[in-house]
């Protein structure tokens, strides 16, 4: 099985060449596979074949084949977010992100499991900015009105917005709309009025790291994409005048 899976990539390139129907339908039954609880191969293979997408029409046969699943198993739950989350951001981009975010929202219900909320938030953060910054919106639902509900979903927003800074860069994550800034500085600036004074230490502090993870991004990609610094490569010195 691994000697196939090693060389997958290369027949998975070439069905993807030639596009189609067969194209498609390969790209929707191995991201169906995919969703199969425990089955690291085909996981696998479901990466080798995401990564040649590059038609609306096959991402968008491909995302409608990961359902997620209500079950008391909790690796039946995370396999369609571990699908998901092994989709290139380019992905999202071209099969539509509105049923991805429906399911997402799902999973970061208060009473799932650990696991599963931050994989989903993950996920979040690779979507398209625009579904990171409506999510933030839920930040402004926690400072109005604390509680345990609204603290875990600012909280997600958070670590979503953490991954869409590393994943799209902080101009994109900035750029998008509503605005994904506003929401972390009221977080910082207005002490949540909460009764629980370690959950709102810890809402805040996830602000700042976002913040932190924001400005990080900048930094790296103005250090990548700046110029080199012009250096000649013979210097000449001039001989020292005899006293």
């Amino acid at each position: 099985a691994d000697r196939v899976l090693k060389s997958a990539p290369l027949w998975v390139g070439r069905i993807a060449s030639k596009g189609g129907t067969r194209w498609t339908n390969t790209a929707a039954g191995c991201a169906a596979r995919a969703c199969v609880p425990k089955d690291a191969a085909a996981l696998r293979l479901w990466g080798c074949v995401c990564d040649e997408i590059s038609d609306r029409e096959t991402a968008r046969a491909a995302m409608n084949a990961i359902v997620s699943v209500e079950s008391d198993d909790l690796f039946a739950r995370l396999a369609p977010l571990l699908a998901m989350k092994r989709a290139p951001a380019k992905f999202w981009f071209l099969s539509g992100a509105d049923g991805a975010f429906a399911l997402l929202k799902a999973a970061l219900m208060m009473n799932e499991h650990k696991a599963v909320k931050t994989i989903a938030a993950e996920v979040l953060g690779r979507l398209p900015p625009s579904y990171t910054a409506r999510a933030a919106q839920d930040i402004f639902k926690y400072v109005e009105t604390p509680s345990a509900e609204t603290a875990d979903a600012a909280r997600a927003a958070l670590y979503a917005v953490c991954h869409a800074a590393t994943v799209h860069g902080a101009s994109a994550t900035l750029a998008a709309k509503p605005p994904v800034l506003e929401p972390l500085l009221t977080l910082l600036h207005y002490v949540p009025n909460d009764s629980d004074g370690k959950r709102a230490a810890e809402a805040q502090r996830g602000a700042a790291h976002a913040l932190a993870m924001l400005l990080g991004a900048e930094s790296a990609h103005c250090a990548t994409q700046a110029p080199p610094k012009a250096r000649p490569l013979v210097v000449e010195v001039s001989d020292v005048e005899d006293a």
